[in-house]
């Protein structure tokens, strides 16, 4: 259990790559943070998502990868900063790009914090402990270059 809530924290990712899905839940362990992951593959997915937990969608944090089949995570955000109801829970757009023009895309979209996928191990479990600071504050956050520096 988190040390702050006595349920785990809902998590909803947008990523079609297994791997990276596998080393976010590392990364989440590695932190001893309780975690109920939901996974969607591709970007239309958010639509269902979206549709399904109406009139309140469950989700303490969002995670968007930018490289999505169908729907880019760009659209992905958009839609969710379009619903009222999800005006207050974070989002953490997680990706390999490095570009300057994605990150200030993303951030304009309402992005909460954009971190670059990591290429070490160690550096991916830093992760955890950026997830559960963007829960806690609830509050945007500075873009990061890395994900120890949100």
């Amino acid at each position: 259990m988190n040390a702050e809530s006595q349920r785990p924290l809902k998590i909803v990712v947008f990523e079609d790559n297994a791997a990276d899905v596998q080393l976010l839940r590392e990364a989440l362990m590695e932190n001893r943070i309780a975690f109920d992951l939901e996974v969607f593959e591709d970007g239309e997915q958010v639509h269902q998502y979206l549709a399904a937990n109406s009139p309140r969608p469950v989700a303490d944090i969002f995670v968007i990868d930018l490289n999505l089949p169908k729907v880019t995570g760009d659209e992905v955000l958009f839609h969710i900063r379009q619903d009222q109801k999800l005006s207050g829970v974070p989002v953490l757009v997680l990706t390999s790009s490095d570009s300057a023009r994605d990150r200030a895309r993303v951030m304009g979209l309402g992005a909460t914090a954009f971190l670059r996928k990591p290429c070490a191990l160690d550096e991916y479990f830093e992760i955890g402990k950026v997830i559960e600071r963007l829960v806690k504050t609830e509050a945007p956050v500075a873009a990061a270059n890395q994900s120890g520096a949100a």
